[in-house]
């Protein structure tokens, strides 16, 4: 119960602001995330998976600047992989959502930046669930959430009309487990805004 509760206080603050805010952008992409825990089922040592998942990713801005913005958002990514202990390999699935709060600058932060080329650094929340031929993959139930970390940069990849370009973002983000199996994640997201 104390779980469930501590999850709706984190993410509350992003939903009502989400209410709020100022300017939306929805992006779709790829995420490749590798994780690695010392805590698996069968005691193995390391145990690690390695992924390819389809994203999609919704941002609002609180605050605006010509140039800069902070926003909130979330990316919500769901895929397969390999999973590998020291018994062995086999297939793993895995489904994410991902609460942040970044500063971004320049391309990608306004509606119309005056750059083609800006980067973000943020801090967040994630929560993900992997299984592996139809178990979980550790002693949590496959169930892995802690706080996250990221940094990218975005340039003009495309034109939906004359002279504005829509952002393509490249970011590399860290997560630390919280649960028992203490998983590390490390990946990135390929989005381009829509």
């Amino acid at each position: 119960m104390f779980k469930k509760l501590l999850l709706m206080a984190i993410c509350m603050p992003f939903i009502l602001a989400c209410a709020k805010a100022q300017t939306g952008t929805h992006s779709l992409g790829a995420s490749v995330p590798m994780g690695l825990t010392n805590y698996g089922v069968r005691g193995s040592g390391y145990d690690a998976y390695y992924l390819a998942q389809f994203s999609y990713g919704y941002r609002k801005n609180l605050s605006e600047t010509d140039n800069s913005s902070f926003s909130i958002g979330t990316i919500t990514s769901a895929g397969a992989g390999i999973y590998s202990d020291g018994f062995g390999s086999g297939v793993v699935y895995r489904g994410d959502i991902q609460f942040w709060g970044d500063f971004n600058k320049g391309m990608g932060a306004v509606p119309e930046p005056a750059k083609n080329s800006g980067f973000h650094v943020g801090a967040g929340f994630g929560i993900s669930y992997a299984g592996a031929d139809g178990e979980a993959i550790d002693n949590d139930n496959g169930v892995s959430y802690g706080p996250m970390g990221r940094v990218g940069y975005r340039f003009g990849l495309y034109s939906n009309r004359k002279d504005v370009y829509k952002a393509f973002g490249v970011s590399l983000f860290y997560k630390y487990g919280l649960e028992s199996s203490r998983w590390r994640t490390i990946g990135f997201h390929l989005l381009a805004d829509l």
